[in-house]
This record gives C-alpha cells, sequence and structure tokens, in this order.
C-alpha cells in the first residue's frame, strides 16, 4: 500500500506571493498616474509634460525590461538567484517612489530644481524595471513560464487567473479611486503604494 503523498498540483503560496506581487505593482502606477498631472502642474509644468513623461517611460521600459531579464537570468546561474536585481530594484523604487512627492512638498520650483521631478519619475519608472523584470518576468511567455514552476500545465490557467485577478481587481478601482487616492495628499498617498511595493 503506497501512502505517499503527491505533489499539489499549484504552489498557491507562490502564486499567492506573485498575485500580491501584481497588485502591489498596479497600485503604484494607479496612484502614479493619478498624481503625475497635479504634481506636476503643482511644479509649474504644463499638464501635457505628463503624456511626455509617460512615452518616454514606455519607450525605456520596452528596451530595459528584457535587458534586465537578461541580466537577472545570467544573475541566476552564476549566482544561483535573482535577489541581489530583485532587492536593489525594490529598494530604489521605494525611495524614489517617496522622493517625487517630497520633491514637489519641501523643494520650491525654481529654475534650477524645477527640472529635478521630471527626472525622478522617469528614473522611479527605470528602478520599477529592475525588479519588475526578474520577480515577473519581462515578457508574457517568461512569466508564465515562472507561473509554471507553481503549477502543473492543466492548472496553469488558474494559476495565472490569480494574478491576473490581483491586477485587474485594483485596476477596476482606477476610476473610483482616483478622488479618494487625491483626498489622501502626496506624501501620504505614495508611502502606502511603497510600502505595499
Amino acid at each position: 500500500m503506497n501512502t505517499s503523498k503527491s505533489p499539489p498540483n499549484i504552489l498557491w503560496m507562490q502564486v499567492w506571493a506573485l498575485a500580491l506581487l501584481q497588485g502591489a505593482i498596479t497600485l503604484t502606477w494607479l496612484i502614479y498616474n493619478s498624481y503625475l498631472p497635479k504634481l506636476l502642474t503643482q511644479f509649474g509644468f504644463p499638464t501635457s509634460l505628463a503624456v511626455g513623461i509617460l512615452v518616454v517611460e514606455n519607450a525605456l521600459a520596452v528596451v530595459m525590461e528584457p535587458l534586465m531579464g537578461g541580466l537577472s537570468d545570467q544573475t541566476k546561474r552564476s549566482l544561483g538567484s535573482r535577489f541581489p536585481f530583485i532587492s536593489v530594484g525594490v529598494i530604489l523604487a521605494s525611495a524614489l517612489f517617496i522622493a517625487i512627492p517630497c520633491i514637489v512638498t519641501f523643494i520650491p520650483p525654481g529654475d534650477v530644481f524645477r527640472w529635478i521631478l521630471p527626472i525622478a519619475m522617469v528614473a522611479w519608472a527605470l528602478a520599477m524595471t529592475v525588479f519588475r523584470s526578474p520577480a515577473m518576468g519581462y515578457a508574457p511567455p517568461k512569466a508564465i513560464a515562472l507561473l509554471g514552476r507553481y503549477s502543473t500545465p492543466k492548472e496553469l490557467p488558474l494559476a495565472v487567473s490569480f494574478v491576473t485577478l490581483a491586477g485587474g481587481t485594483i485596476g477596476a478601482f482606477r476610476g473610483i479611486a482616483n478622488n479618494f487616492i487625491l483626498s489622501l495628499g502626496p506624501i501620504f498617498a505614495f508611502a502606502i503604494a511603497s510600502s505595499g511595493a
């Protein structure tokens, strides 16, 4: 009589951790996108600069995400872990995410310091790619491959649905959350998102 336990079809702890990471990333982008035009105009920039910054950030992400993913793969092969990339990226992203509202709150928007804000915003987006790529996968096939380690092929759609649900649930409240998030004030809202990420 064989009483050995078969391995679980889905490693739920790992799947939930990945889903929480996806939710935290979505929350930071939701807060960032809600505040971006307000912070720029508060610092003397036109609201149209927000679109330009988002275009630059997305263009840089197209290059940086595969690069960071590839470098983290090399680190995984040589050191056995992607943790160096993830830890440095999380620390940088959290520090820059807190710095953005602090710049607007504590630095007067003079000509000398005025460009610190857009530079900090772009630097934050780059820091996000440093940890997001190794942690989540830099392309959908890699993210699915990562989840493929946590579930059997038959259960993979269920595992993917939990990660998608986490991001989608937070994203679904974007319209409702905008007024609430803006009412918190930039430092408090950014601090909440930074601690979650």
